[in-house]
């Protein structure tokens, strides 16, 4: 055998064992506020990136679901590089927190990725639990059904979001909020139920409480 090919094959075994020793790991247990384990939770991260950059995701945003014991593990990751992670679990009333609606502080757990031999177990914890908003909207001659955008946002910190978002979302709980529903070829409506803005008032739930809206809309003028 050839030194060179003696030294390929070397080279290529050290790199392979040099990118393997930089995979990290981050592993622990989602629990809810009372510190019970909660199985079924997705749970999210983001790297901390130095000033000025910014870790670019494609479509799929990256997340793992933690066992039935309420244990999740992240592979892949870069080691020695430190994480903001996250959890929810939605049918559960624990929200997105990535998403400034629901954490305008972007609060959440921050961990250094190890390697396999060297992670230990950190503790994520859900919440602050919160309400859910459902709605039917409807024409208000026609009381045909419509799918409006739907805007919401926080008085406290104006964090928000809007769109098309189905029939139900979370709202923070024991916040106030703005709701504005909008379509095509209809006046703006404004909760509690206007089209004149001035009229309009915060939307308040609590945690774990379901509130139902029933909007109709009137057409433009």
């Amino acid at each position: 055998m050839s030194n060179r090919l003696i030294f390929c094959l070397w080279l290529t075994l050290t790199l392979c064992s040099y990118a393997e020793a930089q995979v990290g790991v981050i592993k622990g247990f989602v629990v809810d506020e009372q510190g019970k384990r909660v199985p079924g939770a997705q749970v999210n991260w983001q790297r901390i990136m130095p000033k000025g950059y910014v870790e670019v995701y494609g479509t799929i945003v990256p997340s793992s679901t933690s066992d039935d014991q309420g244990h999740f593990s992240i592979n892949g990751l870069a080691e020695g590089e430190s994480y903001k992670v996250y959890a929810q679990k939605e049918e559960s009333y624990y929200p997105d927190m990535t998403v400034g609606l629901y954490n305008p502080k972007d609060d959440a757990s921050i961990v250094t990725a190890q390697t396999a031999d060297k992670a230990t177990d950190v503790t994520v914890r859900l919440g602050p639990k919160a309400g859910r908003l459902s709605w039917q909207c409807k024409d208000a001659i026609t009381g045909l059904p419509m799918h409006p955008t739907l805007s919401v946002k926080r008085t406290d910190s104006g964090d928000g979001f809007g769109g098309g978002v189905g029939h139900s979302f979370l709202i923070p709980a024991d916040t106030d909020v703005t709701l504005t529903v909008e379509a095509r070829g209809y006046q703006t409506w404004y909760y509690p139920g206007t089209a004149d803005k001035k009229q309009s008032a915060p939307l308040r739930v609590g945690a774990g409480e379901q509130k139902l809206l029933e909007i109709q809309l009137e057409r433009q003028k």
